[in-house]
């Protein structure tokens, strides 16, 4: 799990390369590391930064979005002018009903639910707390 672990930028840069580091349970582990690569991959003399890890959220699907594109798609087929078939995504009496808010987190659990079925982890993060060491 990347969340919380501690990482080092690999750079003199506070900016640049934290996703090239390993990560490490503890803040002393990440220091130990950081001393041991800069020494001999760059200058003992560079500023460290370390910083802990924290993952980026899965966004969640765009449900009136998802709803939109399927009006379109069979607007697309219709000859005569008509109104929007579907719903009006922009109506928030609409979207503000109990039945477009169950689908809505219907689509939501089934979309995290495919992701854990396909082993799909997400593996994106930040990096916060960033602090210079050396």
């Amino acid at each position: 799990m990347i969340d919380r672990k501690w990482a080092f930028n690999n750079t003199n840069n506070e900016e640049d390369s934290w996703d090239m580091s390993d990560l490490y349970d503890s803040r002393e582990e990440c220091i130990k590391e950081a001393e041991e690569y800069f020494r001999e991959c760059l200058s003992p003399d560079d500023p460290i930064f370390v910083g802990r890890c924290k993952l980026v959220p899965i966004p969640d699907v765009a449900v009136d979005e998802m709803l939109d594109k399927c009006d379109q798609e069979y607007a697309y087929n219709c000859v005569d002018e008509r109104e929007e078939w579907l719903f009006p995504t922009w109506d928030k009496e609409f979207t503000g009903s109990d039945a477009y808010k169950k689908f809505e987190a219907s689509v939501q659990a089934s979309f995290r639910q495919f992701l854990e079925d396909a082993n799909i982890q997400p593996d994106l993060f930040i990096v916060e707390d960033v602090e210079r060491v050396r």
